[in-house]
């Protein structure tokens, strides 16, 4: 299959539509019978969106080479399960694509019996489809109202793919579950594995965490076990979580790591095998999906000093996640150094801080 027959029959569909959504779902082949709960072909989701927005058409493109049987008959997709089943009136070929199926509903499925390349990569070697080239290509058919949505079913990580294309979040959202689930069979029901749409005086788009304002944002990441979220707020406290997940190990995990290893250096215990410890702990910390202006800081470290520097700058960071402003949580930083400076026997930083953090940042448990 040419690569770019594929990209121009999308470019095409999105072009000749006023409005329209474009599923994309990679490595979705599933076999007849499997439960809609976990029916990546045609989501609860999208079946949602379609009955909230019914006169918006959807093309949906499954993507997977066990669309291809050894003897060359293509496979079906689920057109006999779910909500829209039987409604397929239309079965024909895209020419260098694969099948097409159209539904009475306003919905199209074409199927393509291919595998997915995840990485960028111009070697000849690659002998898939460039997902990172094929959605670079279709951005510009982007807007209010034309919406591309990629999922991967495959176990590899799609929110890896998005820095690499020059997408607005808002028109096409890369892995809806933002690297919470890139398992093969996702729950569904289950918050943060579908997108969030939003309407406003220009049309239809993905609401992102950017449209989260501080008070809502303190509302949704404070609220305790005991307060009922919407599935919409689930979600997004569930992204926000994973977007801070770097700060919080480098804070229960490396931070802590360094101050006991500066303990010993000042107190002259084994401080050769410190020093190395520092280092290995340093190079780890430098590899986080964090802020360029936190590296800063740690390739500075050289005392605790430094290193109460860098926590009091992540937890400023954390907070922010939380909808806390700086200076309202500058006290609560100034008491957790000092317990942790006070502390004499250093095994127990951990036991301090994870106290502080459960306090201050609580968590929940979404079923």
């Amino acid at each position: 299959m040419d690569m770019t027959i594929l990209i121009e029959y999308i470019k095409q569909w999105l072009f000749h539509n006023e409005r329209g959504l474009v599923y994309i779902a990679i490595g979705s082949y599933q076999q007849q019978g499997t439960k809609n709960n976990f029916n990546q072909q045609i989501p609860q989701w999208l079946v949602q969106f379609k009955c909230d927005h019914p006169s918006i058409p959807i093309l949906i493109i499954l993507i997977d080479p066990e669309f291809l049987h050894s003897d060359k008959r293509i496979k079906e997709p689920l057109l006999h399960d779910g909500v829209y089943a039987d409604s397929w009136i239309a079965h024909s070929n895209i020419k260098g694509i694969g099948s097409k199926w159209i539904s009475e509903h306003g919905l199209e499925i074409v199927t393509v019996a291919k595998i997915v390349n995840y990485e960028y990569d111009n070697s000849d070697e690659i002998n898939g489809l460039d997902i990172v080239a094929l959605l670079q290509e279709i951005v510009p058919y982007c807007d209010y109202g034309k919406l591309v949505v990629v999922a991967s079913f495959t176990g590899n990580n799609l929110s890896m793919v998005q820095p690499l294309v020059s997408h607005n979040e808002q028109f096409m959202c890369i892995d809806p579950s933002n690297g919470l689930n890139f398992g093969c069979f996702p729950d569904f029901d289950r918050p943060g594995t579908s997108p969030v749409f939003k309407i406003d005086n220009k049309g239809i788009r993905f609401k992102t965490i950017n449209d989260i304002t501080i008070s809502e944002r303190k509302q949704i990441m404070s609220a305790s076990t005991n307060v009922e979220l919407s599935y919409e707020d689930c979600s997004f406290r569930l992204w926000i979580e994973q977007n801070y997940n770097p700060l919080r190990r480098l804070c229960q995990n490396e931070i802590l790591l360094l101050l006991r290893m500066f303990d010993r250096i000042d107190k002259g215990n084994d401080v050769e095998d410190a020093r190395a410890n520092i280092k290995l702990s340093i190079d780890r910390c430098l590899k986080f999906d964090i802020d360029s202006q936190i590296k800063d800081i740690i390739r500075c470290i050289r005392n605790s000093s430094n290193v109460y520097e860098l926590l009091r700058c992540v937890l400023n960071c954390i907070a922010l996640h939380y909808g806390i402003n700086n200076h309202e949580f500058d006290h609560e930083i100034n008491i957790i150094i000092s317990i942790l400076e006070s502390e004499s026997i250093k095994f127990k930083l951990a036991e301090h801080f994870n106290r502080f953090y459960s306090l201050h940042f609580p968590t929940l448990q979404f079923l």
